[in-house]
């Protein structure tokens, strides 16, 4: 029988036809004391962490088994999966004990993973048969999971919900409608109950608070003390500091200077600046520290006076400069008044006298974010009072700001000099170096006051500044405590009130400004001066790029002719829009002069002097002869003076290249227009413009676009010497045309067309 049932079997299994044997379950695991709860902190990941303990849920619904928290939030289960390596969670069998958690997008921080198993039973166990013991052991451990963590949710260590201690009841809260938007407070019974809105009422408060209410609810503080502070007390509570001043700043007086006006404190000013890199350094107020010798300011640096009502730090003997900033970065200077002792006695080797800005280094931010705001400069007769020099760098420094400062000039601070090119001072100056080396970048200076009767430059570009801006400065009577003292190699007055000065002449001009909404009063030479290389014809070696809008200039009075003398005066530089101004009583409004190459626009200005001999507009060619490009456009202009409203000069070798005047008021004493003899590789537009006084082209040689004007004069060899070959069409009204008509009419209104004249 066994040998035939043996064959059966061997039969059976070569035909396919054998049992099939299950694999049995894992028996039920016992249920761990521990909270039903993991956690991780991930960075950057989708986590991809186990679950940590067994789930029993049944379904597939894992958002009803675990709840999930990121960083104290609880997220939504359609923002992770639970599954399982052992297979799909519907088919596995209870519990599942490998369970993993993963994120739909990377997460940064701590994740907890908490047991939150929804009650349900939706099968039972057949009835009339045995129950093995594997399904008892997974139903009990079930049920007995989710007591465990309702127990984790309100035991008395580690509960989760708001609890009553025992023999004590909490009653029901309000329905929604009558708690939404009010406060949480604890009525006389102990019960929690709606309260009053938070935003309309105050509370009475614990420790660190004073609100006052009806409740009375407490809340208690929650402050923690930092470094250098300490809390003490409850009602009131006190917060002080524990930290000494000078962890917070340094004074003078703590590195041992008397700061008394008169000990030189030299050595110890010296020890407070070494030591303070990176601090703020305070000047009380009626501190005056004195120094026999220039001070080094280290990088980092904050220095701050209490005030300028009296000196701050005062330079006595050979303390020039006062400040030296060499190859540093990230200064701030700040109410501090600087004091000279107006010692110096010749200008024959130029000295500096409150602060010297000097970058030749190497490093890349060298000589960046320097701030210079509210101080006070006085006493100084040194060439320079605050001097920024960039020679021999080959790197730019940048981000310059110099706001609100005072600087007060006296008759003391000129020391007489036999050298005329010695003889000159300057309040703020800007030396760059060469071929574009040690240029400046985003320089604001702005809002500052200036008395410079015993100055001969207010503010000074020399060299190549650029993306600067030059407004609201206040300039009062630069160089007129004593003019002659600013001369140079020349004999000329240079007394200006600002002035952008291409000083090197390596082609790289102070370009991108803006000088806008100063005040100029009484400038010697020019209120405002602009000067190129004055020896390349190019367009980019003096192209400004600038625009000198909205200032106010009064009392410009030198009219030599050395230089160009104006409230505005523009030298062989070009490429600049004069918008908006407002000059009165100037010996010259605007001169334009010497311009090789470029555009100069000079737009809706206002000139008015009743000062004799007081003009409007000069404008002067180039000198490259015929392949001048000078373009200039006068529009919308008034002008209203005793000498002559627009002057214009040119050569054969210096012509003009194209002049556009049109909807201007001119109005001369003098003569609205003299043009004399004038020279045009371009075009002459004359139009539009109403003129009181004489006009007059006396010749005109070159193009000639348009001349509509009422009030011209011309005599005939001008319009004869508009040229046969010109072929322009020419309207003059109220001219004079004479002899030069055809057919010998002598109408007072002419029109040239085809070489010939035909007048009315």
């Amino acid at each position: 029988m066994n040998i035939i049932s043996r064959t059966i079997l061997a039969f059976a299994l070569a035909a396919g036809i054998a049992p099939a044997f299950a694999q049995a379950p894992s028996p039920v695991p016992a249920l761990p004391d521990t909270e039903r709860r993991t956690s991780y902190t991930i960075s950057n990941t989708t986590c991809a962490c186990a679950v940590g303990f067994a789930l029993y849920g049944d379904s597939t619904d894992y958002g009803n088994w675990v709840e999930v928290w990121l960083n104290g939030a609880l997220v939504s289960s359609a923002n992770y999966t639970i599954t399982s390596p052992s297979g799909p969670l519907a088919t596995l069998p209870r519990p599942i004990t490998d369970a993993v958690l993963t994120f739909t997008s990377v997460q940064t921080g701590t994740v907890q993973i908490v047991g939150a198993r929804r009650p349900r039973r939706t099968s039972q166990f057949t009835e009339n048969r045995g129950v093995a013991a594997r399904d008892l052991n997974q139903a009990l451990t079930d049920i007995v999971a989710q007591n465990r963590e309702t127990w984790d949710r309100t035991n008395d260590v580690a509960g989760r919900t708001v609890r009553v201690p025992p023999g004590e009841t909490m009653a029901t809260l309000p329905p929604l409608a009558g708690r939404a938007n009010l406060g949480a407070v604890f009525d006389a019974g102990g019960n929690l109950v709606p309260g009053a809105s938070v935003p309309s009422t105050t509370f009475t408060a614990g420790n660190g608070i004073a609100f006052s209410g009806t409740g009375p609810t407490t809340i208690t503080n929650n402050i923690a003390a930092g470094g250098g502070i300490s809390i003490t007390g409850t009602n009131p509570l006190t917060i002080a500091a524990t930290a000494g001043a000078s962890a917070l700043y340094v004074r003078p007086q703590d590195f041992g200077a008397a700061c008394d006006g008169s000990t030189d404190d030299k050595v110890a000013l010296q020890a407070m600046f070494t030591a303070s890199a990176g601090k703020t350094i305070f000047i009380p107020a009626g501190s005056t520290c004195v120094t026999s010798a220039p001070l080094n300011l280290p990088s980092n640096t904050t220095l701050v006076g209490a005030n300028t009502q009296s000196p701050s730090i005062k330079g006595i003997g050979s303390a020039w400069p006062i400040l030296l900033i060499s190859n540093k970065t990230s200064i701030s200077i700040t109410g501090v008044w600087f004091q000279g002792s107006d010692n110096v006695t010749s200008w024959t080797s130029s000295t500096v006298g409150a602060i010297q800005f000097g970058q030749n280094g190497s490093a890349p931010q060298i000589g960046s974010n320097i701030f210079l705001r509210n101080n006070k400069f006085s006493g100084f007769n040194n060439n320079y009072w605050v001097n920024f020099n960039t020679q021999g760098s080959t790197l730019p420094a940048s981000n310059i700001i110099i706001d609100g400062n005072q600087f007060i000039t006296a008759t003391a601070d000129i020391p007489t000099d036999p050298v005329p090119s010695n003889n000159s001072n300057s309040l703020i100056i800007f030396f760059s170096g060469t071929a574009g080396g040690g240029r400046y970048e985003n320089v604001r200076i702005s809002n500052n006051f200036m008395q410079a009767d015993a100055a001969c430059f207010g503010i000074i570009l020399f060299g190549d500044t650029y993306k600067y801006q030059l407004i609201g400065n206040h300039i009062l009577r630069p160089g007129q405590t004593n003019s002659s003292h600013c001369t140079n190699g020349f004999g000329a007055t240079n007394a200006y009130g600002i002035t952008v000065y291409d000083l090197n002449s390596d082609g790289n001009p102070s370009a991108d400004g803006i000088v806008s909404n100063n005040y100029i009063n009484s400038p010697v030479g020019s209120g405002i001066y602009f000067a190129g290389n004055g020896a390349s014809t190019l367009r980019s070696a003096n192209s400004a790029r600038t625009t000198i809008e909205n200032n106010l200039i009064v009392g410009q009075s030198s009219l030599d002719s050395l230089l160009p003398r104006g409230a505005i005066s523009i030298n062989d530089t070009t490429d600049i829009s004069i918008v908006g101004n407002s000059m009165y009583s100037n010996g010259t409004c605007i001169n334009v002069a010497a311009q090789n190459a470029g555009d100069v626009s000079i737009l809706s200005n206002n000139c008015t002097s009743d000062a004799g001999g007081s003009n409007g507009f000069q404008l002067t060619a180039g000198t490259n002869g015929s392949s001048n490009t000078d373009n200039r456009v006068i529009r919308g202009n008034h002008v209203n003076v005793m000498g002559t409203a627009l002057t214009m000069a040119s050569t054969v070798g210096g012509q003009f290249a194209n002049v556009d005047i049109a909807g201007n008021t001119l109005f001369g004493v003098g003569g609205s227009i003299n043009a004399g003899g004038n020279y045009f590789a371009g075009a002459l537009t004359v139009g539009s413009n109403r003129l009181s006084g004489t006009a007059n082209f006396s010749s005109i040689t070159g193009g000639l676009g348009l001349l509509l004007n009422s009030g011209l004069s011309f005599t005939a060899s001008t319009l004869l010497g508009i040229a046969a070959g010109n072929g322009s069409q020419v309207f003059v009204s109220d001219g004079t045309p004479g002899s030069a008509c055809t057919g010998g009419s002598t109408g007072s209104m002419a029109f040239r067309q085809n070489n010939a004249w035909k007048c009315f």
